[in-house]
């Protein structure tokens, strides 16, 4: 069986003032995986005495394989209206690859954006 997995994150604060911070935020992730291939053979006569047997087993390693990546990356800022109150924003992506979907390719990427009041008691 053959395997890889690497992955890297980073982050930044930064705070240019007592009232405003902002953070950067990357991860990547890839990892691969597969079996190696074996052999299931089959004489004719088990063939012919058990009824599932038709279909070729000898390729079932080859549907293992799992080859996919997904990159991270955020990026926030917070403004101090006060002592209590705030309002932060964030951007965030997520872009997932499946180089090799078995069923069905979840291949994709999301962006969200979100902004909030925030007030402490």
């Amino acid at each position: 069986m053959e395997t890889t997995t690497d992955a890297v994150s980073a982050g930044l604060n930064l705070r240019p003032s007592p009232k405003f911070d902002a953070t950067l935020a990357l991860s990547w992730m890839q990892a691969a995986q597969a079996l190696d291939p074996f052999t299931m053979p089959a004489s004719d006569v088990f063939k012919a005495l058990v009824p599932l047997m038709p279909y070729d087993y000898t390729q079932t390693w080859s549907d293992s394989d799992l080859d996919v990546s997904r990159l991270d990356a955020s990026l926030a800022a917070r403004y101090r209206l006060s002592d209590r109150a705030s309002l932060r924003g964030e951007y965030r992506l997520v872009d997932y690859v499946d180089d090799a979907p078995y069923l069905e390719d979840t291949s994709g990427r999301v962006h969200v954006v979100m902004f909030a009041v925030g007030y402490s008691f």
